[in-house]
Parts: C-alpha cells; structure tokens; sequence
C-alpha cells in the first residue's frame, strides 16, 4: 500500500515539474515580450492614423501612417498609399512627431505669456508707453512660445525593446 501511494506521489510531482517547466500553448514565455505586446495594443488604440517613425534595430527607420498593430506587425500606410507589413520584433523604437495640436499648444503659450507680460507692464506702470507694452508683450510672446516649445512640441518616443 505504501508503495502505491509512494508510485502516486512521485506521478504527481512529475506531472507538476513538467507543467511548471514547459508553458500552456499560447501564454507567453518571455515577461518582455508580453509588455512588449501590451505596448503595441496601447499604440494601435492611441496613435491609430497619426504618422509614426520606426526604428529597426539595425537603426533603419521606417516612417508611415499607423492603420493597425498587432502582437505579430505594425501596419504603415506610406505615402504612395500601399500598406507596408513591419514585424514587431525588427522595431527597437516608435517615435510619434508632434502635430498641429502640439503646435498650437505652442503659440497659445506664447500668446498667453505675451498678454500676461504686457498686462503686468501696463498695470504696475502708469506711465507706460504703447511702445515699452508692446516690446514687453513681443519678449513675453518669445519666451512663453520658448517655454511652450519645450513642454509641448516634442517627439514622443517609446522604446519597444
């Protein structure tokens, strides 16, 4: 009787070393490349019909409106209009580049500097000329629209590897 329990217990331990070891078909054996693909998924909702950079490991970039991307291609829509197939696992790099929102948030910045520095001028100072309010408004323009460049109007890079 021992020993059939003994027969029993080391089955059971061999069936559970080897289910541990080998994996299910179709879960992912690497934890990278399931954050990889979870990566992918959030670019094919976020970035779907904005024009993307990618840059193969080799460092050959390859640009192109996103259709689609799944856990296997990115799809990219070239200029000429043909759908071109990238496989997932050549692209080190996605690169986004900013768009007229990002540059509209740019100059809205500067705008919004600009009025605030000619209102501070014309507010402190009563004896403030058109002329001084309006080289004060022109340098607030530059530096918020400085300040709107680099807070809004940079490319958006996800590394993939």
């Amino acid at each position: 009787m021992s020993r059939s329990r003994t027969k029993t217990f080391l089955l059971f331990l061999l069936v559970g070393s080897v289910l541990t070891i080998f994996p299910i078909s179709g879960q992912d054996v690497d934890p990278s490349r399931s954050a990889r693909n979870i990566r992918v998924k959030k670019l094919a909702q976020n970035w779907q019909d904005e024009v993307v950079t990618l840059t193969n490991t080799d460092g050959k970039k390859i640009k192109g409106k996103l259709v689609d991307a799944n856990i296997h291609n990115f799809l990219l829509e070239k200029k000429d209009g043909k759908i071109t197939e990238v496989p997932i696992d050549q692209i080190a790099v996605v690169t986004l580049s900013p768009g007229i929102m990002e540059l509209s948030l740019t100059v809205a910045t500067g705008l919004i500097v600009g009025g605030f520095a000619m209102g501070f001028v014309s507010l402190t100072t009563s004896e403030a000329s058109a002329a001084s309010q309006g080289v004060t408004a022109l340098l607030g323009a530059l530096v918020g629209s400085w300040m709107g460049y680099f807070t809004f109007y940079q490319e958006e890079v996800i590394e993939l590897e």
